[in-house]
């Protein structure tokens, strides 16, 4: 095919383009960006429908419906010749090519009715050398046409992909600030709140023990701890007016600040944790 002037596509009027003429047209024929002319043979056998004349409405049925879809499998209105081949063979044996009955052939009204005389027509009008010439020339520049439009569908339909992918990535990205907000408000702030609200309660301990000192024994502190470590024992053991979980976290074990913090610490891990988890599960099934 790759080296033919003219392609010359035949199909039959009582069966026009079946899904493999379409395939062979749509695959093997288009790509070579060739000039087609589209024949539709045994158009006689439509001549015998009942109830029309000569079967002309059933004709131009056919011939539109090869049109439609020639142009649409070809990208372009194709040349469309209706004919019977066995019209025209019956014509061509009954006069053997004999000169004299050439003019009778051409006058026959089975010639006319096989409508062949338009393909030899459009055959002597096309394949001159000058038309060669220029199909030959054509013809790589159709390939590449047909390679840059393969291409430039390829990046079209890939530019629509990645449209659908960035829509999906600005919502999953409005989905995530959505779920940082909501754990800032809902984990962190309470988290912050608890360290504030701890520091405080020990604040306020601290300046009723102090409350509690004479001026030397505030003079006192500033030698070291351990003074203030007695302090603090000499002072509860005064029944100093603390709440009964303050007195119980603070007086009881001097560490127990430090296993506060660490426990608000565990707490909002295992929450931020949690969350993370869910939306990642969330983001997942939803991809």
């Amino acid at each position: 095919l790759h080296d033919a002037d003219l392609i010359v596509f035949v199909t039959s009027a009582d069966r026009p383009f079946s899904e493999s003429e379409k395939e062979l047209l749509r695959t093997s024929i288009k790509s070579y960006r060739k000039r087609v002319v589209l024949v539709i043979n045994k158009m006689d056998i439509l001549e015998r429908q009942k109830g029309e004349d000569h079967g002309e409405k059933t004709k131009l049925k056919v011939i539109d419906y090869v049109t439609e879809h020639a142009g649409d499998l070809l990208g372009a209105r194709p040349v469309v010749i209706p004919l019977s081949a066995r019209d025209a063979l019956s014509v061509k044996l009954l006069y053997n090519k004999d000169a004299k009955n050439d003019s009778q052939q051409q006058s026959s009204s089975l010639w006319k009715r096989s409508n062949f005389a338009t393909l030899e027509d459009y055959l002597s009008s096309t394949l001159t050398a000058t038309t060669k010439i220029k199909t030959k020339l054509l013809n790589p520049l159709g390939v590449a046409e047909g390679i840059l439009l393969d291409c430039q569908q390829e990046i079209e339909r890939r530019l629509e992909e990645l449209e659908v992918d960035v829509m999906t990535l600005r919502l999953l990205t409005s989905q995530t600030e959505a779920w940082e907000k909501e754990l800032q408000t809902e984990v962190m702030d309470e988290f912050r709140l608890d360290v504030r609200k701890s520091w405080e309660q020990k604040a306020d301990v601290v300046d009723r023990v102090i409350d509690e000192l004479s001026i030397i024994d505030q003079f006192k502190l500033l030698v070291g701890r351990k003074f203030f470590d007695l302090a603090w024992e000499r002072s509860n053991r005064r029944g100093i007016n603390l709440s009964s979980s303050t007195f119980e976290t603070q007086g009881n074990n001097q560490n127990s600040l430090e296993k506060e913090l660490l426990s608000f610490v565990i707490s909002c891990a295992e929450r931020i944790s949690t969350r993370a988890k869910s939306q990642g599960d969330a983001t997942i099934e939803y991809l």
